[in-house]
């Protein structure tokens, strides 16, 4: 979230729309693959 600076419902969101991945740990535990946060701010510096 502080890398990309977005809040946790962006965050959310984007995993849900599948631009985040998501890999659950454990029952209350979960990461973002630093692969898909790579793309994010590959796209987001694209676009400018």
């Amino acid at each position: 979230m502080e890398l990309l600076e977005i809040s946790h419902a962006t965050v959310y969101r984007m995993v849900a729309n599948g631009e985040l991945e998501l890999i659950k740990l454990s029952t209350r535990a979960s990461r973002i693959t630093s692969a898909s946060v790579a793309r994010v701010l590959a796209d987001r510096t694209n676009k400018r």
